[in-house]
């Protein structure tokens, strides 16, 4: 069986927690689907919070009116209103020891292999704490900008995220770890986890 294969039929990537072996899957059409629509809320509640707070400046009346045609409209919205977001290919990408440093400065410790390093760039690209041009200056390579869907940015870029999509894939082979046990791993970890996963379900996503 070919790797691509064993991945589809939920060989998976084991990963190592506080000394605990657990077992990353691909995750199904069904898991997707759910996340699309936590994504789906986040992005609503993110965009509201947003709208309301740039009505301020004007009279409560008016800025009530608005909010409660604002209310009604996103209520109807669904995963079809979902924008792209920026992302970054880093793919071969040296964080370098300086780069490092930088990262653990922002987020604490980090393992020395390749994949936590590199999914921790990537995350910290995403949500914005370190720019483009800053790991270009640490390392003198310029990440390359690429568009993604929402829900691909929301589950590797946002905590919240994140923890639903490696909490949905160590679910696949049922090892009895709850959401909130996910959300207490070391954030690098979760971070680290979150990129194996969607590497893993690209395949599947591949066959659909």
């Amino acid at each position: 069986m070919g790797d691509a294969e064993a991945r589809v039929v939920g060989a998976g990537d084991v990963i190592s927690v506080n000394g605990k072996e657990i077992t990353l899957a691909p995750i199904d059409m069904k898991q997707l689907y759910e996340l699309q629509r936590a994504a789906l809320s986040y992005y609503k509640r993110e965009y509201l919070s947003t709208y309301a707070e740039n009505l301020d400046l004007l009279p409560k009346k008016q800025a009530s009116g608005l909010l409660e045609a604002k209310l009604e409209e996103v209520a109807k919205w669904d995963s079809s209103n979902l924008p792209l977001k920026m992302s970054f290919d880093i793919r071969n990408f040296e964080v370098t020891d300086k780069l490092k440093k930088r990262l653990e400065g922002i987020y604490g410790d980090i393992p020395d292999g390749q994949s936590a390093k590199t999914a921790v760039l990537s995350t910290a690209l995403d949500s914005g704490e370190i720019k483009p041009e800053e790991v270009e200056r640490l390392t003198g390579k310029k990440p390359r900008r690429v568009r993604i869907p929402y829900d691909m940015w929301w589950v590797t870029a946002v905590f919240d995220g994140m923890v639903a999509f490696v909490h949905a894939s160590v679910s696949v082979n049922s090892q009895g770890i709850t959401r909130d046990e996910v959300g207490r791993w070391p954030l690098a970890k979760v971070m680290e986890a979150a990129r194996v996963v969607e590497s893993l379900t690209a395949p599947v996503l591949g066959n659909t």
